[in-house]
């Protein structure tokens, strides 16, 4: 019984996450996600850690690293992998979170702020 029990394989499959599954679990969940996920789009929030441990106020103290290492565990078993912001960021944010995005091989999408 991993974290995923039921899931439909003729439809395309997108987790929307926050990125700390493997500190939740306090285990690397990615393995289960191979062949059962199709996109993740996790929430980077800002391009720092200082910056994001303002704006998520984590409970880990080393949730930031957490996000980026569940990042590139997913980039070894899923086939898309997105890190988002959203575009209430300053235009330094966003190209800061870009240029980290593509340092790890990720994608950016900039979300609306809805």
């Amino acid at each position: 019984a991993g974290i995923l029990k039921h899931f439909r394989r003729d439809l395309p499959i997108r987790i929307n996450t926050n990125g700390l599954a493997n500190l939740i679990h306090q285990r690397d969940v990615t393995p289960e996600l191979k062949g059962r996920i199709d996109t993740v789009s996790i929430s980077l929030n800002a391009p720092t850690k200082e910056e994001y441990m303002d704006v998520t106020r984590p409970q880990f103290e080393n949730a930031y690293e957490g996000m980026l290492d569940f990042a590139k565990e997913c980039g070894k078993v899923i086939p898309d992998v997105k890190f988002t912001v959203v575009d209430v960021l300053t235009e330094e944010q966003i190209e800061a979170s870009r240029r980290l995005a593509e340092s790890l091989g990720i994608q950016l999408r900039v979300r609306p702020f809805v």
